[in-house]
């Protein structure tokens, strides 16, 4: 099972030990003493530790002992080992004896240097939110820790490679440019970001996740937890090279500054359209209650835009222990009611859900036509087909709007 890695150094998950060494952290202390001089250790891991005769030593790893006469202490998970007359003796506490694997530390990388690779689709859920994140599936249930349903590989011969840098705002997108073997025993990820640039206008509010995953042949064995490492960031220059207004634009070919890339949220391309027709509206802290029976709503004024919608994302955050007993709906100003949730299922479940209990939703709803009203009241409802009761903490809405 692979070691899922946070860059930042907080973990999401332990899915298990690297390379079959001891994760965990034991404090021990040993001292071994010969004559008049005394050598002590003290790790932060499973270790050994000897005395050595002549001058006070501190080491953190495998140590020799000689002397004439010399005592051997244990403490905690160290042990010291020494011998009399003029033998010598290493002690290795971490060494496999099946293997000759010391400390965890797998022997053999295989080849050094780059891996063929090919990319993977597979789109994940759109809850998922860690960022700097690497793992190796070489089996089934290791996809299953982040996927759902089953891999497309042959887990006999090839491993599927996964990262996960971090949500992507539109326009931003994250590619896997290398794979190589590492003289640890481990893989290097390495990936390319593209990026808008700070003269380029976009969408803030929505944010999707931007998943690695790439087919390799196995390179040693057992796997061990890879390394994430970013290429230099690849910054698209709007005011050199973005496109006009009423221009065709997508993710990859970006308006000039002053201009949105206007439908992008529903379709590429989009148009590229005066960005002053763009509007963020925030309800703040609400903390409204509902339950079974009569269904909450609540509304939020929009104005100062054109006249007609190009692009709506409605974002939520409630609290509910049963996301898929709720029914969400969001309705216009021209009195038109989409669906934002149909009592989907919970993503609680999954273990890399990181709010169990707290459901945040940023989604672009699908059946606003395009043209209609976007200035007046929005109407955010909810339904439960349960009795538990739930809060709705905040809403929004992000709309890029046109003149009919």
């Amino acid at each position: 099972m692979p070691t899922l890695r946070r860059a930042s150094g907080l973990a999401l998950l332990l899915l298990g030990l690297a390379c079959n060494g001891d994760s965990g952290e034991t404090a021990a202390t040993a001292t071994s003493t010969s004559g008049d001089t005394t050598s002590t250790t003290t790790g932060e891991s499973a270790g050994t530790s000897s005395g050595t005769t002549g001058a006070d030593t501190t080491t953190t790893s495998t140590a020799t002992s000689t002397s004439g006469a010399t005592e051997t202490t244990t403490s905690g998970d160290a042990t010291s080992t020494s011998t009399s007359g003029d033998s010598e003796a290493t002690t290795d506490a971490t060494t496999d004896a099946s293997t000759g694997d010391t400390d965890g530390a797998c022997l053999d990388p295989g080849e050094l240097g780059p891996v063929d690779f090919e990319p993977v689709e597979a789109p994940l859920s759109e809850f998922f939110s860690a960022g700097d994140l690497a793992a190796i599936f070489a089996a089934q249930d290791d996809y299953a820790l982040i996927y759902a349903g089953q891999a497309d590989a042959d887990f006999a011969s090839e491993w599927l490679v996964f990262a996960h840098p971090g949500r992507t705002p539109i326009g931003a997108r994250h590619s896997l440019v290398g794979v190589e073997v590492d003289d640890a025993c481990g893989l290097a990820l390495t990936y390319a970001t593209a990026t808008l640039g700070d003269s380029c206008e976009t969408f803030t509010t929505y944010t999707r996740p931007a998943p690695l995953l790439a087919r390799t042949p196995i390179a040693f064995d057992p796997p061990t937890e890879p390394a994430l490492i970013p290429a230099p960031a690849q910054p698209f220059d709007c005011e050199g090279q973005g496109v006009g207004v009423f221009e065709p634009c997508t993710e990859a070919s970006w308006c000039a500054p002053g201009l949105i890339c206007a439908g992008i949220t529903r379709a590429s391309p989009g148009l590229c359209m005066d960005a002053d027709h763009h509007g963020i509206f925030d309800s703040l802290d609400l903390d409204l209650e509902f339950s079974g029976g009569e269904p909450l709503a609540t509304q939020m004024a929009v104005d100062g835009l054109a006249t007609v919608d190009m692009d709506v994302i409605v974002n939520l955050v409630l609290d509910h222990p049963d996301p898929s007993a709720l029914t969400i709906t969001l309705t216009n100003p021209d009195n038109n009611e989409v669906t934002v949730w149909d009592q989907e299922p919970s993503p609680y479940a999954a273990p890399w859900y990181a709010e169990p209990g707290t459901l945040r939703l940023s989604r672009v709803p699908v059946g606003f036509s395009g043209d209609e009203s976007v200035n007046g009241a929005w109407t955010l409802k909810i339904t439960s087909d349960t009795d538990e009761p739930g809060t709705l903490a905040s809403w929004g809405l992000e709309i890029m709007s046109r003149y009919d």
